[in-house]
């Protein structure tokens, strides 16, 4: 109501669309799963390999689940 009073016309669909994006989604579902890069990236070079060491510096990194790299890591 504000627009047309200003404007005197009706408000654009693209603004229209902006404003109403995602409104009527149902905040229940599941939100879709994102993979970080590095995990799909580390997927697809090791493929079904069952542990990864990897060379850093002076140290050594080892990750024993290849399909999803965690925060845990080993330094040898």
């Amino acid at each position: 109501m504000e627009w047309r009073k200003e404007t005197d016309s009706a408000i654009p669909t693209e603004l229209l669309s902006s404003i109403t994006n995602g409104l009527f989604v149902n905040p229940m579902s599941e939100p879709e799963r994102v993979i970080h890069p590095a995990d799909e990236l580390a997927s697809a070079l090791m493929g079904s390999a069952s542990k990864l060491k990897l060379k850093v510096g002076d140290g050594e990194m080892e990750f024993d689940k290849p399909s999803k790299i965690t925060n845990k890591t080993t330094v040898v």
